[in-house]
């Protein structure tokens, strides 16, 4: 690696994190028979709980009537209650995520929820959020399937890094919504699978706070959380948080550099000012996120080639970098959240900026000097493998945002009208480094891309109650996007260049509209139907890939456009158990997939990692169902509520070079479960179990060919404890089955999680 561009910073952040394990493999039935054990064991849990709870006493019973549909959320742009809204949703509040302890890894706190897939390639700043088979495109420039959104603010986008939230983004939330289906006419862009809202916890007018202390001795790891709300005076109100992570032991071990890979180190500061007077309500939040995280490892594994005559496979969680390896994802966010409340209509209002920095320092080759003559040494000449091919991938985004609508009510008809604006600017760099020979003196190249997306909107919704059970509602937006790339290479050492500029325009208007009946069969059971359009914009790849590779990286790509069909219903079928179901049928045109410039490790003309882009593959379509039930009850002298779902979907291409070939990224079986109980001790203690359990089975990984199977799991995470007064103590295990699979394989290495099985302690306490 060259000094003058070295980033690495042992004086500010050390070394370190953790997990090693025996494989586990568990069997699975067949899809048919597995669909009817969750739908039974779901039954019988249901049954029996209603047995319990009938054993209880009537005062218990009448104190155990669910909340869930209850619940507040913001899913049609304006508040309503959960079992009202028309939409597949979810809600993770924060009493939720305080009972699992910190949640700070998207994933953990979002795949618990049916049709939802999270996709980590190995590192927080490559991962993404896929929804209802919605596209991913890892390590590309493609925007995210689903609609990002902090605080009503879209923070998805950006040339790299822009598909997944930041751990700033699940500091201190208040809740998470999460929205499953074709989002297009009121969210807009890219909410083809759906969309979701983080939503911080905001100033209350209490005295009230909460501290958190959480540590981690298999990965040397303690967190640091404390939050302080203040009131000033019956008008103002302020709200502060930390968030300090500091982890040194991890999975992937560098015997070269002597460190762990997988180490985190940071903090998110936040701070925020309420006002509120009569109809006006005012917060403005301000944060910072410093963090560094792992870089995305890879395990090589290498067929019997030409250069491979006995084939290779390094370490699993062994890595012979001749480079650390670390990446950074720093943040900026400013949010202003408003509302007026008029006689006739209200005004919500959101305004924000997100300045998004990420980099990431790789070592391309995967060899160390070491470890590649030990590889020769066995008979393996390599000869083309150079283990100086190390990569730099830099990425700086800022968004602008702006989003105001209008609604009310007159009798029986609804209404709201609004618009949105954004601007998004991102700029990144690419350089591959490689060592000089006779033929070619350079010692490698850098890639620069900017792109500059904006972004305009009206939009609008009309609700008409036919009778006091039935209402029909109309949904429509009009979207305006233009996005600006220019694309450039140099010569690293000579800083000349050495490709063609490029630049490109492109304009993507959009007409987006949702059509929706719902009736209410009783006042606590509502049913729906649907259809909706939505698109995931055009945009321009930013790799150009190496100048040997077979396949070319095409410059740019155009929209992709899905019509969504759906029917669902939820309610309660007791007061203690609320349930929810969707059906749906998406078609998409030109969809977004990703795929490689087909070169390899091990490969005789392009031997360096392939390059990811994004291409229009024809047309396809999505299947699925999904069932949520929610329970609370009061039994055998505690207090029990499970949550949990499952969902079967299926994609296939329709038309195009694909036709046949199933949908990337799209588990057949999603399932998930959360069972609390909590029960009195003396002396006002009680004691409280926790159990999250997710499972995933069947999907294609790519549309690469031979094609690579998703690998399937199922995690289980516990956790325990007691509580007393203000006080909490509590111990975890994550993933307590210790189970191993891969999250992504290519031609010439596979890439594993760092979630091997860790346990670890933790002591909160509220004020």
């Amino acid at each position: 690696m060259h000094d003058r561009r070295w980033k690495w910073r042992p004086s500010k952040k050390r070394p370190g994190r953790s997990q090693q394990g025996v494989e586990m493999k568990v069997l699975m039935p067949s899809p048919r028979v597995r669909g009817a054990l969750m739908a039974g064991a779901a039954t019988v849990a249901l049954l029996a709980g209603g047995r319990a709870h009938a054993q209880a006493s009537g005062a218990a019973a009448s104190q155990d009537a669910t909340t869930v549909g209850e619940l507040v959320v913001t899913a049609t742009k304006r508040e309503e209650r959960l079992r009202d809204v028309p939409v597949a949703a979810s809600v993770i509040s924060s009493d939720i995520i305080e009972k699992r302890g910190i949640v700070a890894d998207p994933g953990q706190l979002l795949q618990a929820n049916p049709g939802v897939r999270f996709n980590n390639p190995g590192s927080p700043e490559t991962s993404e959020l896929s929804i209802r088979g919605s596209g991913t495109a890892r390590a590309t420039s493609a925007d995210s399937g689903v609609g990002l959104y902090r605080n009503g603010m879209y923070i998805g986008g950006g040339l790299q890094f822009g598909r997944t939230f930041f751990r700033a983004d699940l500091f201190d939330l208040q809740r998470a919504e999460v929205l499953r289906g074709t989002l297009g006419a009121l969210y807009g862009r890219n909410a083809v699978g759906g969309a979701i809202n983080m939503i911080s916890a905001q100033p209350v007018f209490a005295h009230t706070g909460w501290a958190l202390v959480d540590y981690n001795p298999d990965r040397s790891a303690t967190t640091i959380q404390a939050v302080e709300n203040v009131p000033i005076n019956d008008n103002w109100a302020v709200r502060f948080g930390i968030d300090s992570v500091n982890q040194y032991k991890g999975v992937f071990f560098n015997p070269v550099f002597n460190r762990y890979v997988d180490q985190y180190h940071g903090y998110v500061a936040r701070g925020q000012v309420r006002y509120r007077n009569g109809p006006l309500d005012a917060t403005l939040l301000v944060e910072r996120q410093e963090l560094l995280i792992p870089p995305v490892p890879f395990q090589i594994t290498i067929a019997p080639s030409a250069q491979f005559p006995k084939g290779y496979s390094s370490p699993q969680y062994i890595l012979n970098w001749d480079i650390p390896g670390q990446a950074d994802l720093d943040a900026k966010d400013v949010i202003f959240n408003g509302s007026y409340e008029f006689n006739w209509a209200q005004l919500a209002v959101t305004a924000g900026y997100r300045d998004r920095s990420g980099d990431s320092y790789t070592d391309n080759d995967g060899f160390s000097v070491a470890s590649l003559a030990a590889a020769r040494a066995a008979g393996n000449p390599a000869a083309n493998i150079d283990n100086n091919a190390n990569q730099v991938a830099i990425d700086h985004t800022q968004i602008y945002y702006g989003e105001a609508h209008l609604s009310g009510q007159v009798e029986k008809l609804r209404w709201l009208i609004g618009g949105d604006w954004l601007r998004e600017t991102s700029n990144f760099r690419l350089d591959r480094e490689r060592t000089p020979t006779k033929a070619n003196s350079s010692i490698g190249s850098s890639g620069f891309t900017t792109q500059i997306w904006t972004s305009g909107a009206v939009y609008g919704s009309v609700g008409y109650d036919v009778t006091d059970a039935l209402n029909v509602t109309a949904e429509l937006r009009y979207t305006k996007d233009r996005k600006r790339a220019s694309a450039y290479g140099l010569d690293l050492g000579t800083q000349l260049p050495n490709t063609t500029p490029i630049l490109r325009d492109g304009r993507f208007p959009n007409t987006s509209y949702n059509l929706i009946a719902t009736y209410h069969v009783t006042p606590s059971v509502m049913t729906y139907a649907k259809v909706g359009t939505g698109y995931r914009v055009g945009g321009f790849n930013a790799a150009n890939g190496d100048p040997r590779q077979p396949i070319p990286v095409p410059f740019s790509y155009g929209d992709e456009k899905s019509t969504t069909y759906e029917v669902g219903a939820k309610g309660n079928l007791t007061r203690q158990v609320f349930l929810s179901f969707a059906a749906y049928h998406t078609k998409v045109d030109g969809v977004l997939t990703q795929e490689t410039n087909g070169c390899a490790l091990g490969d005789a003309v392009c031997p360096v990692q392939p390059t990811n882009f994004v291409t229009n593959a024809g047309s396809g379509l999505v299947d699925g169902i999904e069932l949520e039930a929610n329970a609370v009850y009061h039994i055998a002298g505690g207090d029990f509520t499970f949550s949990g779902g499952a969902s079967r979907q299926y994609g296939k291409f329709t038309g195009g070079p694909l036709k046949g070939i199933r949908v990337p990224q799209t588990p057949n079986w999603l399932a998930n479960a959360n069972l609390d109980f909590e029960h009195p001790l003396v002396g006002g203690a009680s004691w409280f179990a926790n159990v999250n359990y997710t499972g995933q089975w069947g999907g294609l990984q790519d549309v690469t060919l031979p094609p690579f199977h998703i690998d399937d799991r199922q995690l289980l995470d516990l956790r325990g404890g007691v509580r007393k007064d203000h006080l909490e103590v509590a111990a975890y295990v994550k993933n307590a089955t210790d189970e191993v699979y891969a999250i992504f394989r290519l031609a010439s290495n596979v890439r594993w999680p760092d979630d091997r099985r860790s346990y670890g302690f933790q002591i909160r306490y509220h004020w």
